[in-house]
């Protein structure tokens, strides 16, 4: 479990495979629990919406609705090249061009979230991919903090906020999804003796809607 001593995180980006994960189990509220704003680079969005018969498309394209979308649509300028991708891809299948994309387009944003020159962004990235696969933000991000969806789950049990981690997995893996089981919580570190934390934020009660403010 992530130490609640630390920097805490102002904002979360996630890639598509967290998404997937949570609408397959009808879970997307659980991206409420940050209590910090979401971001999706636009790219990411597309990659979510690409096939509307896999599983969890029909949720998320409900989820994207721009006037309801609890989440930050963030443009980059990666989905052209990744609409020109698909549409190559969609000529030749055994192209592949569009593979890494959604990464690209994390990247550059983590990067925008860099140039922020007078304002500190400690910022959590919500992810599937294995070790290797989030080598760019380990390598080129050491700053920003490292999620795993199994993770996420694990500490919303631990914290009470859910009442069991392995039922929702049982129902992302009913519902035909194969959850990669990358475990990860790596703290980011902005500078030397700081770290990065978000866990603190599940410490404390849910209003009750019988509660009088």
């Amino acid at each position: 479990m992530t130490s609640r001593a630390g920097l805490p995180i102002r904002l979360v980006v996630s890639d598509s495979g967290p998404l997937i994960s949570l609408a397959a189990c009808g879970r997307l509220d659980l991206l409420l629990e940050f209590r910090r704003p979401v971001h999706i680079p636009d790219v990411v969005k597309a990659e979510c919406l690409r096939f509307p018969e896999k599983v969890g498309a029909a949720t998320l394209a409900q989820w994207f609705e721009p006037d309801t979308c609890p989440a930050y649509i963030m443009p980059t300028p990666l989905l052209v090249a990744w609409q020109q991708a698909v549409a190559d891809e969609a000529l030749n299948p055994n192209l592949h061009m569009s593979v890494g994309l959604g990464d690209a387009a994390i990247a550059w944003l983590l990067r925008q979230i860099q140039s922020y020159p007078q304002e500190q962004e400690p910022t959590l990235v919500l992810t599937e991919d294995g070790p290797f696969g989030d080598g760019v933000i380990r390598n080129d991000f050491p700053e920003v903090h490292v999620l795993s969806t199994r993770a996420l789950l694990r500490t919303l049990e631990n914290f009470g906020r859910i009442p069991s981690a392995q039922a929702i997995l049982d129902d992302i893996a009913h519902a035909g999804r194969q959850l990669a089981r990358y475990l990860a919580d790596r703290p980011g570190r902005p500078s030397p003796g700081t770290k990065t934390s978000w866990a603190e934020v599940l410490a404390y009660r849910r209003p009750d809607p019988g509660d009088i403010s």
